[in-house]
């Protein structure tokens, strides 16, 4: 799996712990990896690649702009912006 996220998974603190208590292993510390595990668990589950990140998509709080791939399925790029990720006030006054 293979993600590029940029934003804050707002509530990855609750998703870890959820995860961790289903014996998910986390490798680090960031709010990332909790994307990745996510994704990971709804395809193990049976899941392709683009209905899993649509079901961690409902899950995960906050502004997002991700990218999704997974060796699972080369031919897939999934993309997503959630929330006003990537939008903001570009107005100049002076």
């Amino acid at each position: 799996m293979v993600v590029v996220h940029n934003g804050i998974v707002e509530n990855f603190l609750e998703l870890r712990e959820e995860l961790t208590a289903e014996g998910v292993h986390f490798q680090s510390d960031t709010d990332t990896e909790t994307i990745v595990q996510l994704v990971e668990k709804y395809q193990s589950s049976g899941l392709g690649l683009v209905e899993a990140a649509r079901s961690t998509f409902q899950q995960i709080q906050g502004a997002h702009g991700i990218v999704l791939m997974s060796s699972d399925e080369p031919d897939k790029i999934v993309c997503a912006r959630i929330g006003n990720a990537g939008r903001g006030d570009r107005s100049r006054t002076g």
